[in-house]
């Protein structure tokens, strides 16, 4: 099957690779932010998700005028959070045929909800410094902007304007059922509910999911994850074979 992809660099998508060769994480993509002092809100989080979704119409435009690629034969993937990024194009720019989820899904409150630690929002007041002793993996050595990820996945929680603006299911009612939304995600995965996935896909006009024993966030007990995301992929885009 030949197939050509665009690939882009998401914001706080994680191991961005799907060959598992990009070392950076959520945390590490908010120190710069830190440093100029920028503030990373839900309204940050809107802007984010109309300039990628601006960006794949960019792009669009352009592998039409270089390359003659025309057809409406487009599928839109991401992974992780780079699901949401995908998923917001997909709903309220109406980009893509087809919405392909990887260890994710397209409803952002529901994301920030599991993806968040069960911390009280009054512990957030504390000095970074003490958060980063309790924190882990969201604060490691970077405390400030730990501390910044997790205001921001508590105030996605909480909801308000721009949390509803950049919800990629604010927009679900827009999809038909020519296009079709499908998700992989893994049984083991500790950060994205299956049962999240579940509600999400029933919301969609056409929308199903792939729930695989032994697979986590990026990991996988047997077959390797990559292999999952290239069958999934295959068998996905398998009826658009010439």
């Amino acid at each position: 099957m030949g197939i050509a992809c665009v690939l882009f660099d998401t914001p706080f998508a994680g191991e961005r690779s799907l060959i598992r060769s990009h070392p950076g994480d959520s945390v590490r993509q908010i120190i710069p932010l830190v440093e100029k002092n920028i503030q990373l809100t839900t309204k940050t989080i809107f802007q984010m998700m109309g300039a990628m979704a601006r960006d794949l119409q960019t792009v669009s435009h352009l592998i039409a005028e270089r390359h003659g690629l025309c057809n409406d034969r487009r599928a839109v993937l991401g992974g992780s959070m780079g699901c949401l990024f995908a998923s917001f194009a997909f709903t309220c720019d109406g980009f893509g045929q087809r919405l392909l989820g990887v260890i994710g899904h397209s409803d952002s409150q529901l994301f920030a909800k599991s993806f968040a630690p069960p911390i009280p929002a009054a512990l957030l007041k504390y000095p970074a410094k003490a958060l980063a002793e309790m924190l882990g993996f969201f604060v490691g050595p970077f405390p400030m902007a730990g501390v910044m990820f997790l205001n921001l996945l508590a105030e996605m929680k909480e909801g308000g304007e721009f949390v509803t603006k950049s919800n990629p299911m604010t927009y679900a009612d827009r999809v038909d059922a020519n296009r079709r939304a499908r998700f992989l995600v893994g049984e083991d995965d500790h950060l994205v509910k299956v049962a999240d996935v579940k509600s999400v896909c029933s919301r969609f006009k056409n929308g199903a999911f792939y729930a695989v024993s032994g697979m986590g966030h990026g990991s996988s007990k047997g077959p390797s994850f990559v292999d999952h995301v290239r069958t999934f992929l295959g068998t996905q885009l398998e009826d658009w074979r010439y």
